[in-house]
């Protein structure tokens, strides 16, 4: 939502209206140009084996989503909605 932003804060009113007004139309020109998605996976654990010259590890995490594209095109999805998580020193 806008007014939870800092934007009104530091745009003119006039701007806020203007971006309000257009922010539904570029969200559904958006929308409508994306290509047909399949959605594979939601909130998938992923392990995945590197290996360099100097050593190979297991890489592990959490994606949000998996998608497959109509152009054959997988893509993988993080979000960032949550806080960072801080680290003990």
């Amino acid at each position: 939502e806008l007014q939870a932003s800092t934007l009104p804060k530091i745009l003119p009113a006039d701007a806020i209206n203007v971006l309000k007004a257009s922010a539904k139309l570029r969200l559904k020109l958006y929308l409508e140009n994306q290509p047909p998605t399949k959605i594979l996976a939601l909130e998938k654990n992923l392990l995945a084996p590197f290996t360099s010259s100097v050593q190979s590890l297991n890489l592990q995490g959490r994606v949000d989503r998996v998608d497959l594209r109509d152009n054959n095109v997988l893509m993988v999805l993080d979000y960032k909605t949550g806080k960072i998580k801080k680290t003990r020193k």
